[in-house]
C-alpha cells in the first residue's frame, strides 16, 4: 500500500465549485486506506465541523484547511481589473486553527470583493501554527513562474520563508495533464534544489470519481445560469480533477517520490486537537454571554429574586404554595446547570420588545412548560394550570442548552435582533448561516435546464411531486412512487435518462448559501476568535457554521421568530382603540367566552391561527368545543398520525363511546382528553406513575419510545416492568401499557407548544367574534401581496354583511380601512 494523504480537496461546500459530499470524500479516503485527510474548500470553512465528525467516525485524522483568495496588494483595494491568487493554508495545531478561523473571517469582513480575500498583511499577522502550500496554477508562485517574472518570484519566495519558516512552506505540485503544470513542476523542482524547500504532491479534487466530471460541469452551468451546449461556458480543462487513488498519484509523480512522502510529513505536522477546543457539555463553555447585573450582586441570587418578583406580580403578592415550591425547584436546577444567565438574557429582550410596543407571543415549544419562564414574563401561559411539565423543557439527565424560541410580530422582529446586537456587542453577535441544497424538484429543474429538456415536460413531472413527498423522500424513492418519472428513467431517450440519473446524483448538493431568518448567536468574546464568520449579500455578519454546530462550539443560539398573527392581533387592537376608544389587553381577556367557542363550533375559523383548514373546520363542527382544553387538544391532534384519534376524542366527549384510561391511577392524567393519549407530557406522567421513574428519566423513556430505539427500549423494558411490579401493577398490565405507549409516543405532541398556540388561536377568535369589522380589516391588510388570502377574506366579508369598496381617492389609505355608515359596515381597499 502506498502512503499518501490528499491535502487539496474541495467539497460541495465550495458551492457549485465542487460536488463531493463530505461523507463520500471521507468514505473514499477510508477505502484507499488513508489515515489522514484535508479539507480545503474555496474561500470558506463551511464544511469543517461536518468533516470533523465524519473523520472521527471513520478513524481518520482530519486536517483543517482552506484555499484562500489572496489580494495581490491589499484586501482593501477593490479593483475589477486586479486578479487574486489562490493559496492553501493548513492548521498545524490549535493556535493555527484559531488563526485559520481569523483569516477566513477577515476575508469576508474586510476583504470581500466578489470573493472573500485576504492579503499579506493578514498572513504576516496570523501566520503562527499554519502550513502554507502554493496551490494550483492560480497560485501566486505558479503564476509568477508562468509569467517568467524571476526577480519577483524570488522576492515572493523569500517573503513566505521569512513569515512562515522553511519548515512550514511547501511548493505544491499538481498534474492534471495540463502543459502549464509541467512547466510549473520543472521550475518547482529547481526552486526546491536551490532553496531546500520541500515539494508536496496534491490532486486538486472537486469530485470523487473520474466519471463524476459531468456532475461538476452541470454544477458550473447551474451556478453560471448557462447550458452544457454553450461553447462559452466555464468548464474544467479535462476530467482529471477527481479524488485520485494513491496508486494513481504514485504513477503520476513516480519521478518525484519525495513529493508524495511529504504529504505524510505534513500530515504528521498537523495535529489540531479540536476536542480541547470544543466544550464537552454546554455548561463547560467559556463563551456564554453574561447578563449585566448590578454591581455587587450575585448572579444566582439576582436570578432567584427576579423570578420570585415576577411570580408575586403574577399573583398580586400572594402566589399559591404549590407555585412557590415548583419555582424554587426549577431555579435550583437551572442554577445547577448554569443556565440562569440564559433566562435573564431572554427575559431582557422580551421585556424590551414589550416596552417598545412589539407584540410578543404567549410561548412556543416546551419553554411554556417552565414556571420560571412564566415568572420572568418570557411566556404568558400558566404551566401549572394547564399541567405542563418543566422536565419536558429542561432535563438534568439530558445536558443540552435550553431552547427558548420566542415569537414576535413579524414586521418588527429585526428590531429585537438589533437590540441584542447593540446590548452584547456587534463583534459578539451574528446571524446564522444556512445551506440550501438541491431537493428533488429543484434538482430535476436545474439539471433539466442545463441539459435543455423542454420546460413543459419538466413541469409536468415536477408537479407530480407534492410537498410531503419532496420533503420526506429522495429521488430514488420518488421514482418508485411516480410511474411517469420511472418510465422516463427506464424507457426515455438517452438525454432524458441522463437527466434523471444526474438529478439523482446531484440531489443533496449545496446550491446556495443563505442566513437563518430568525437565528442569532451571542458570545462573551469576539466571535471571530471562536468560529469563522461570513458576510451575506446584504452586509449582515453570519457564522460560517450552521446552528447545530454552534452549540457544539459552546455558543448560545437564540431564535427570534416572526409570526404574522401577532401583527394581525396588534393591528386589530389599534383599530379598536381608534374606533371605540377601548383599550384591550389581549393577555387578560377571559378564556371562557361562550360566543368564542360557538364560533369555533360553527367552523367559522377563516383567519384563525392554526384552525383555518377545511378538515379542521369539519372536526370543529362535530366537536363543538366549549373549553380551552378542547382547543389545545385539537391543535395537537390535527396532524399526520394522531388525526385518526380525533373521532375517538369527539365520540368520548359527547358520551357516544366509553372513556378508557387503562387504570384508575391514570385518570388524573388522561381525564381531560377522555382517555386519549395526545401529549408527550401524558406519556412522561404515565411512566412516572406506573414505573416510578423520575420525570427526567421518564422524558428519556418517551424519547426512546418516540424514536423506536430498539436498543434503548430493550434496556428500558425490564426496568419499566420491575418498577411497575414494585408499584403493585400486574406484570401483564405493565407490558401492555409499555407497548401501547410506543406508537403513541411517536405521534404525541408537546402540550406546552399546543397550549401556547391554542391561546393565540383563541385571541384571534375573540377579536373576530366581538370586533369582526376591525379583525377582517386587519386580516386583509396583513394579506397585501397574497391575492388568494385577499379573495378568501373578501368572501368572509360577505358572510358578515360587510361591504367592500374598491380603491377610492377620497377614502383609501395605504392599508385596508374599515368604517361604519348608517349602521352598515364597510371596508375600503387601500392603494
Amino acid at each position: 500500500m502506498i502512503d499518501f494523504v490528499h491535502l487539496h480537496n474541495h467539497s460541495h461546500y465550495s458551492i457549485l465549485d465542487g460536488v463531493s459530499k463530505i461523507n463520500e470524500l471521507v468514505s473514499k479516503a477510508k477505502e484507499y486506506g488513508m489515515k489522514s485527510l484535508a479539507l480545503t474548500d474555496h474561500g470558506n470553512m463551511f464544511g469543517i465541523m461536518e468533516f470533523y465528525d465524519e473523520c472521527i467516525k471513520s478513524s481518520i485524522k482530519p486536517i483543517f484547511g482552506q484555499e484562500f483568495y489572496l489580494a495581490p496588494v491589499s484586501r482593501f483595494i477593490k479593483d475589477k481589473e486586479e486578479k487574486y491568487y489562490h493559496l492553501i493554508l493548513l492548521a498545524k495545531d490549535n493556535i493555527g486553527y484559531k488563526n485559520l478561523i481569523k483569516l477566513s473571517s477577515l476575508g469576508y469582513l474586510e476583504g470581500f470583493y466578489y470573493k472573500p480575500r485576504i492579503d499579506k498583511e493578514l498572513l504576516a499577522e496570523y501566520s503562527q501554527g499554519l502550513i502554507v502550500m502554493t496551490a494550483c496554477i492560480s497560485g501566486e508562485i505558479p503564476i509568477l513562474i508562468l509569467d517568467n517574472k524571476e526577480e519577483e518570484l524570488q522576492k515572493t519566495i523569500d517573503w513566505y520563508i521569512s513569515v512562515f519558516g522553511k519548515e512550514n512552506f511547501y511548493l505544491e505540485i499538481q498534474y492534471h495533464k495540463l502543459k502549464e503544470e509541467r512547466i510549473i513542476i520543472e521550475k518547482m523542482k529547481d526552486i526546491s534544489r536551490k532553496t531546500g524547500l520541500k515539494l508536496v504532491a496534491t490532486s486538486d479534487s472537486h469530485y470523487i470519481n473520474k466519471e463524476d466530471f459531468i456532475l461538476q460541469e452541470i454544477s458550473f452551468a447551474i451556478r453560471d445560469k448557462t447550458t452544457l451546449s454553450d461553447p462559452n461556458r466555464f468548464k474544467f480543462y479535462n476530467d482529471e480533477f477527481y479524488f485520485h487513488s494513491p496508486e494513481e498519484i504514485a504513477k503520476i509523480f513516480s519521478e518525484i517520490p519525495d513529493a508524495i512522502n511529504n504529504t505524510i510529513l505534513i500530515s504528521e505536522q498537523c495535529n489540531v486537537k479540536l476536542d480541547e477546543i470544543l466544550p464537552k457539555t454546554p455548561t463547560e463553555s467559556k463563551y456564554l454571554p453574561q447578563y449585566p447585573i448590578p454591581e455587587g450582586e450575585n448572579i444566582l441570587e439576582y436570578f432567584e429574586n427576579k423570578c420570585f418578583e415576577g411570580l408575586n406580580n403574577r399573583f398580586n403578592n400572594n402566589p399559591p404554595e404549590e407555585y412557590k415550591i415548583r419555582l424554587k425547584n426549577e431555579i435550583e436546577l437551572i442554577n445547577k446547570m448554569g443556565f440562569s444567565n440564559y433566562f435573564l438574557i431572554v427575559s431582557d429582550f422580551v421585556r424590551h420588545a414589550r416596552e417598545i410596543g412589539i407584540s410578543v407571543g404567549p410561548g412556543r415549544g416546551s419553554a411554556a412548560g417552565s414556571l420560571v419562564s412564566y415568572a420572568l414574563y418570557i411566556t404568558n401561559i400558566d404551566p401549572i394550570k394547564y399541567d405542563l411539565l418543566f422536565e419536558r423543557f429542561l432535563n438534568p439527565e439530558r445536558v443540552t442548552m435550553p431552547d427558548i424560541d420566542v415569537d414576535f410580530q413579524d414586521d418588527r422582529r429585526d428590531e429585537v435582533k438589533e437590540y441584542i446586537r447593540s446590548k452584547y456587542g456587534y463583534e459578539k453577535t451574528a446571524n446564522i448561516i444556512t445551506f440550501n441544497v438541491l431537493k428533488p424538484r429543484a434538482a430535476l429543474k436545474d439539471v433539466a435546464r442545463v441539459l435543455e429538456i423542454p420546460l413543459e415536460k419538466v413541469n409536468k413531472i415536477t408537479k407530480l411531486i407534492d410537498n410531503k413527498m419532496a420533503n420526506d423522500s429522495n429521488l430514488l424513492e420518488i421514482l418508485e412512487k411516480i410511474p411517469e418519472l420511472n418510465d422516463i428513467y427506464k424507457n426515455g431517450s438517452e438525454i432524458e435518462k441522463k437527466w434523471i440519473e444526474y438529478s439523482i446524483k446531484l440531489e443533496g448538493t449545496i446550491r446556495e448559501v443563505g442566513t437563518h431568518a430568525s437565528g442569532i448567536v451571542i458570545s462573551n468574546k469576539n466571535l471571530s476568535d471562536i468560529v469563522p464568520l461570513y458576510l451575506d449579500s446584504e452586509g449582515i455578519i453570519a457564522t460560517q457554521f450552521e446552528g447545530n454546530y454552534l452549540e457544539k462550539n459552546g455558543l448560545l443560539k437564540m431564535d427570534i421568530l416572526g409570526l404574522k398573527n401577532l401583527s394581525i392581533i396588534l393591528d386589530c387592537i389599534n383599530r379598536i382603540k381608534n374606533n371605540h376608544n377601548i383599550t384591550i389587553d389581549i393577555d387578560k381577556i377571559p378564556l371562557d367566552k361562550k360566543e368564542v367557542y360557538d364560533l369555533f363550533g360553527r367552523g367559522e375559523t377563516n383567519g384563525i391561527f392554526q384552525f383555518e383548514s377545511d378538515g379542521m373546520k369539519e372536526y370543529l363542527k362535530e366537536l363543538k368545543p366549549n373549553c380551552f382544553e378542547d382547543l389545545i387538544a385539537m391543535n395537537a391532534l390535527y396532524r399526520p398520525g394522531p388525526i385518526s384519534n380525533i373521532p375517538i376524542y369527539i365520540a368520548r366527549k359527547h358520551g357516544k363511546e366509553p372513556i378508557d384510561c387503562y387504570h384508575k391511577n391514570f385518570e388524573k392524567i388522561l381525564k381531560n382528553t377522555y382517555g386519549v393519549i395526545i401529549y408527550q407530557e401524558q406519556v412522561i406522567q404515565m411512566a412516572q406513575v406506573m414505573a416510578g421513574f423520575s420525570l427526567s428519566k421518564a422524558d428519556l423513556v418517551r424519547r426512546a419510545m418516540a424514536k423506536k430505539d430498539k436498543q434503548k427500549l430493550e434496556i428500558i423494558r425490564p426496568e419499566w416492568i420491575e418498577g411497575s411490579i414494585k408499584n403493585n401493577y400486574p406484570k401483564e398490565l405493565a407490558e401492555k401499557i409499555f407497548d401501547i405507549l410506543i406508537p403513541f409516543s411517536e405521534y404525541a405532541f408537546n402540550k406546552s407548544h399546543s397550549a401556547a398556540y391554542a391561546l393565540i388561536a383563541y385571541q384571534c377568535a375573540y377579536l373576530k367574534t366581538f370586533y369582526t369589522l376591525e379583525y377582517i380589516a386587519s386580516l386583509l391588510t396583513q394579506s397585501i401581496g397574497n391575492p388568494d388570502d385577499i379573495k378568501l377574506y373578501i368572501q368572509e366579508c360577505k358572510k358578515y354583511n360587510i361591504k367592500i369598496i374598491g380603491p377610492d381617492i377620497n377614502l383609501s389609505q395605504w392599508e385596508f380601512k374599515e368604517f361604519v355608515k348608517d349602521n352598515q359596515k364597510y371596508i375600503v381597499f387601500g392603494f
